[in-house]
């Protein structure tokens, strides 16, 4: 059994990742040719990332790694990708849900940022 959910976990995760690099455009072993990536201040994490690499013979296609949003919302962006892409008519719901959760910010901000002492 732990073979098993070993590789439905192996699945999963390369189902999430020809979503944004379909098989087609690959020719390498995507969850095999992996790198680890560490910069906290470009990546804004300390934590070690893995990174997948998708190559077409020799040549590099994509490097993908997770998105961290250390004080942001990458929970409510990965629910409204899922509710734009399975509803919506945009097959490219990330840009569209990063959008719609940046325009939530100053809202957000207006309603838990502390009023400036001396101002109204």
């Amino acid at each position: 059994t732990r073979e098993r959910i070993v590789e439905q976990q192996r699945a999963s995760l390369r189902s999430t990742l020809n979503e944004v690099v379909p098989a087609d455009r690959y020719t390498n072993a995507l969850l095999d040719d992996v790198m680890t990536i560490h910069d906290p201040e470009l990546l804004g994490t300390d934590e070690v990332l893995t990174a997948y690499r998708a190559r077409r013979g020799l040549e590099p296609v994509a490097v993908l790694f997770p998105v961290v949003a250390p004080d942001g919302y990458s929970g409510d962006i990965g629910l409204l990708v899922y509710v734009i892409r399975t509803w919506g008519g945009y097959p490219d719901g990330m840009a569209f849900a990063v959008l719609l959760m940046n325009l939530t910010v100053p809202l957000l901000d207006a309603h838990t940022q502390p009023r400036v002492y001396g101002r109204p």
